[in-house]
């Protein structure tokens, strides 16, 4: 199995991308960390609002070993930029930019020590923008330039950083 002996954290894991990616990896032999909102059907779940550094700190302090992120928990709203509330804006900011931030920053001391990878999930909108999705749009885009930062930063502590751009796919955020 691709992951035996693997140890990762999955955000968004109780639906959606973050779901069907974190039971692929349980299915190649990897312990998965599932981080959601609401409980996720995995033996290791927690539940954690990635906008909040202290739970983020405190969901991540006490792993025994990880050797991978991936962060897809993310949320969208509908609307171009003069009819987007500002608390729309913040929350689409704070879950789809300042969680994967968040969920990186505390992961990476435990990455650091043997290596690892991150891997976002940004959307193909980053790059071609979407008609009345501007907050999304716009935290999309932070993914994949915060990705571009990170792998330089830490690559020489062999932690690789990606980002997968994936087009639109039938779920419950969709």
């Amino acid at each position: 199995m691709r992951f035996s002996n693997k140890h990762l954290v999955v955000t968004g894991a109780a639906s959606g991308l973050g779901l069907a990616i974190a039971k692929a990896a349980e299915a190649e032999g990897a312990s998965i960390i599932a981080i959601d909102r609401a409980a996720a059907p995995f033996a290791n779940s927690r539940i954690c609002d990635i906008t909040d550094e202290d739970q983020v700190r405190r969901a991540l302090s006490a792993l025994p070993r990880l050797d991978a992120v991936v962060n897809s928990a993310g949320i969208a709203r509908r609307a171009k930029v003069d009819e987007t509330e500002m608390a729309d804006f913040d929350a689409v900011m704070a879950v789809n930019v300042r969680g994967a931030f968040l969920v990186s920053k505390y992961a990476l001391p435990h990455l650091r020590v043997h290596g690892g990878a991150i891997l976002h999930l940004s959307s193909g909108v980053a790059t071609t923008g979407l008609k009345n999705r501007a907050a999304y749009t716009a935290s999309k885009g932070a993914i994949l330039s915060l990705t571009r930062n990170m792998a330089l930063d830490y690559a020489a502590d062999k932690v690789r950083v990606n980002c997968l751009c994936p087009g639109f796919v039938d779920t419950p955020l969709l």
